[in-house]
Parts: structure tokens; C-alpha cells; sequence
């Protein structure tokens, strides 16, 4: 057994561990989920030459908890893949007369909607990928994507109308050799001038269906341990629709991102933009079709793009769906990609996925 496999159960158990000690005040009214997938994927690359295996499987594990007592609510994440575990989420909420929650812990940066809408479980995907700007920390997750800190959440409710709004103040990863580190849960080394700031505003013209629009920003100051930088600073803005035609559902997020080192050197601000616009088509209540477009601009050149070869700037993806039960679903999908460090291969990729009870 390698020295990775040797790991996982020992990982196991002090997440489990970890979850007992959170959640034991909260076990009243609780709820807890188990999402797991196995995925195979067969790749063609367009280079003689390629990093990445021609066929590999990905399992991958998530149990998800609730619970709440009275104002005070626990919700926990803990995810298990091959090679690499831990907490995603975790953080503890007081809620409000207003409805608003405050939150305190480690949560989803709110500058994404993707990540918001389907977190870690893959069952609630429409798709087997994640779109390259809404990945998480890791070789290919280019933008931070959990904070450790404050989160104030809620909605205004204007008759059947509603505007979310999501605020976070706190630390965000840092940029390490593998790429972008998941925020420690208590930080005792990092500065002010390390915060990150993020948000989001989101539009609901009825309160009864999962049509919206919005805008999300985020400041973010990125520690950093690769080369002589210390620190990159970071803005990005950008906006999201998520809307209803019958059986058909138009979903995208596009990206304004702008980057720099400090200590300041010979680069200045770098920018790229980056998105993606998919397309959902619900033949009835168990197939559905799904396709993607996914682009990046002004990626070529860019220092902070650079850090991280294996994001994948470049995507085309059509797939479908099947529900195999009221908790199972097998997804199918045949695409092309490029990642950052140049490399383009195509790929098809099936998927069980499921969540219990």
C-alpha cells in the first residue's frame, strides 16, 4: 500500500471525529447526507506526448450535515477523494427576526454562483465537470473559493419577489506549489492586509422557481509561498443568469479578473476575463441534455494564470443525464478541452452518481 492509501483511513477517522465533536450540540434536529460518485474518464489527447493519463477513475465521497438548535445552526462538509480529504465547509449561524443568518466559521467565497448552487455533491450537478472558473482549490482552481471568517446572509422580500444578498469577510487560501490551499480553520500567522472581501446580489423575480440574475465581486489578497512573491492582490467582478424557458434552462457566470504581485516587480496589473454559458434541455422527469461553452481571454502571458498549467480555459461539452431513481442519476459527456499550460485533448466521461438516505 502507498503512502496515499495508507492516509485515507486515517483521514477518515478524524473527520469523522471532527464531525461528532461539531455536530453532538446539534443532533436534535439534524440532518445528514451522503453524496458519492464514481467517475471514468477516457481521454484523447492532441499531443503525441501528454501529462495526463489516457483513462483514470474518480471516486469521490461527501457527507454533508445540518443541524439546529433553536437560533444556533452547525452545517459541516467533509470530502473525500482519491489522494486528497478534508473539511470544505464549516461554520456555525445565529439567525435573525429579519430571516438574515450570520455566520461564523469557513464557508464558499460568495463570488460564484456554481459553487453556491451545487457545492461538493455531485449528485446535484447537471454535469460531470465543474465549469474551470468555478473549481475548487487545487492544481486547476484558479480563484479562491473558501474563506475562513464572517458571512452575513439573507433575502428582501418584495411580494413575490426577492433579493438575496450573501456578504464574507475573512481569509481566503494560499498559493502554494500544487496551487491554491483550502484556508486553515484558525490562522495565526496572516496580517490585515491578508482579508478577503466578497459578495453577492441576487434577483429573484419569483420566489417559487430558481430563475435569477445577479452580481458577485470579491477582493482578495493571496498569500503566497511560490518564487519571491509574498502576495498577490486581486479583484474580480462579474455576474450570473440562471432562467426558465418550459423545458429548456440557460445558466452562465462571466468573469472580470484583475491580479498583481507584490512586492512589486516588473509585472503590473494583469487581466483576464473568463466564463461560461450552458444550456440544459428537460426531455421529462428523468432525461436531460446538457451543453457547454466555456472561454478565457487574455490568458496568454498572464503571471497569475501561469501558477496554475492545469486549468482548463478552454471547454466545449455536450451531455445527458439520467435519473436512475429518486436519488441516483448516470450522467454521460463528450468534450474537448485546453488547459492553461497549453495541452488540449478531448475526453468522454460516465458517471454514477448518488446521495443517502
Amino acid at each position: 500500500m502507498d503512502g496515499r492509501q495508507g492516509r485515507i483511513p486515517g483521514v477518515w477517522c478524524r473527520g469523522a471525529l471532527g464531525f461528532l465533536v461539531f455536530c453532538m450540540p446539534f443532533l436534535v434536529r439534524a440532518e445528514i447526507l451522503l453524496f458519492g460518485d464514481l467517475a471514468g474518464v477516457v481521454r484523447m489527447p492532441r499531443q503525441v506526448e501528454s501529462g495526463l493519463p489516457r483513462g483514470e477513475l474518480e471516486p469521490r465521497a461527501t457527507l454533508f450535515y445540518s443541524g439546529n438548535l433553536g437560533r444556533f445552526t452547525a452545517l459541516a462538509e467533509f470530502v473525500v477523494n482519491e489522494g486528497h480529504s478534508q473539511f470544505g465547509r464549516v461554520k456555525a449561524g445565529w439567525s435573525f427576526d429579519s430571516g438574515a443568518n450570520l455566520w461564523l466559521g469557513r464557508f464558499h467565497n460568495p463570488a460564484s454562483y456554481w459553487r453556491d448552487q451545487y457545492h461538493h455533491g455531485g449528485y446535484l450537478q447537471p454535469t460531470i465537470a465543474r465549469p474551470g472558473v468555478a473549481e475548487f482549490e487545487g492544481p486547476g482552481g484558479i480563484l479562491p473559493a473558501h474563506t475562513t471568517g464572517i458571512q452575513l446572509e439573507g433575502e428582501k422580500l418584495f411580494a413575490d419577489r426577492s433579493l438575496g444578498y450573501v456578504l464574507g469577510v475573512g481569509y481566503g487560501g494560499e498559493l502554494e506549489e500544487g496551487g491554491l490551499e483550502v484556508p486553515e480553520l484558525v490562522e495565526e500567522e496572516r496580517g490585515l492586509h491578508n482579508v478577503t472581501v466578497a459578495g453577492r446580489l441576487s434577483w429573484h423575480p419569483e420566489i417559487l422557481n430558481d430563475d435569477a440574475l445577479g452580481a458577485f465581486f470579491s477582493l482578495n489578497h493571496i498569500a503566497s509561498h511560490v518564487g519571491k512573491v509574498e502576495e498577490i492582490e486581486q479583484w474580480l467582478a462579474g455576474g450570473f443568469l440562471n432562467w426558465d424557458f418550459a423545458n429548456l434552462t440557460l445558466s452562465g457566470e462571466f468573469y472580470l479578473v484583475g491580479s498583481r504581485p507584490r512586492p512589486l516587480g516588473s509585472s503590473g496589473w494583469d487581466r483576464f476575463s473568463s466564463g461560461y454559458m450552458q444550456l440544459t434541455y428537460h426531455l421529462d422527469e428523468r432525461w436531460s441534455l446538457n451543453a457547454r461553452v466555456e472561454d478565457t481571454f487574455d490568458f496568454r502571458g498572464d503571471f497569475y494564470l501561469d501558477h496554475f498549467p492545469e486549468f482548463v480555459n478552454r471547454r466545449r461539452l455536450l451531455g445527458g443525464r439520467y435519473e436512475l431513481s429518486s436519488n441516483q442519476a448516470l450522467k454521460l459527456e463528450l468534450a474537448e478541452e485546453r488547459r492553461q499550460a497549453g495541452e488540449g485533448h478531448g475526453y468522454l466521461a460516465l458517471q454514477w452518481s448518488i446521495v443517502l438516505p
